[in-house]
């Protein structure tokens, strides 16, 4: 799965990224039948039809994306996020909160990495050095 948001230097890359060539996609199709029979199709050169995709690439409004999903493109609009009204001291407790309920230290995690090594009958490895995400277990 791609993403692309709003770019500028970079939307040609994305546009050969999450872009597909289409042949069939035709420059000059007139609206009249007889026209149309008189006329040959014109299709779209591959470099052409990136350059059209990166121009929208680049127009793209504020919360506006493409994002690729295996062999599709689809143009979506996010919501945005209004400013918190919540003092930010607020939120810091709240982050605490979330971090001391869902998540244990890291000297208690490392002493619980030692001690099931132990039990296994393997030899402990430092695990001071160690990068730890421990999640406490429900149920």
């Amino acid at each position: 799965m791609r993403i692309s948001l709003r770019l500028e230097d970079d939307s040609l890359q994305m546009a050969q990224r999450i872009g597909k060539y289409d042949p069939d996609w035709d420059k000059r199709e007139p609206e009249d039948e007889e026209a149309r029979k008189r006329t040959n199709p014109l299709p779209y050169n591959v470099q052409e039809e990136y350059e059209l995709l990166a121009n929208e690439i680049k127009e793209l409004f504020v919360g506006e994306s493409f994002i690729k999903l295996e062999n599709r493109k689809e143009k979506f609009k996010a919501l945005r996020f209004p400013d918190p009204a919540t003092p930010i001291t607020e939120l810091m407790r709240l982050r605490e909160w979330y971090a001391n309920r869902l998540m244990l230290p890291r000297h208690k995690a490392i002493e619980a990495i030692e001690r099931s090594q132990t039990l296994l009958g393997t030899t402990p490895y430092p695990a001071e050095n160690a990068v730890l995400l421990t999640r406490k277990r429900y149920g």
